[in-house]
């Protein structure tokens, strides 16, 4: 028997949405290394997610540092 679990996938848009950020910042982000890992998605035009759980995460890790603890890895860092 296998065990599938669904992650969401979120776009960059809604991403963008729900950090109150640009689309294009979230790109900017990923490609300095400062968000989480980008997912490649194929289909009839290539498209990026991101999975729900690591965005989750990154603010978490950016609502902890902000309240005076520091991380305790680096940035966009799985």
């Amino acid at each position: 028997e296998v065990n599938m679990v669904f992650e969401p996938r979120l776009s960059k848009q809604a991403e963008a949405a729900i950090l109150g950020y640009h689309p294009a910042s979230v790109m900017r982000l990923t490609r300095e290394g400062l968000f989480p890992k980008q997912i490649k998605v194929n289909g009839p035009r290539s498209a990026v997610r991101f999975r729900a759980c690591d965005v989750a995460a990154w603010i978490e890790v950016r609502t902890t540092a902000s309240a005076g603890e520091a991380p305790e890895k680096p940035l966009g860092q799985a």
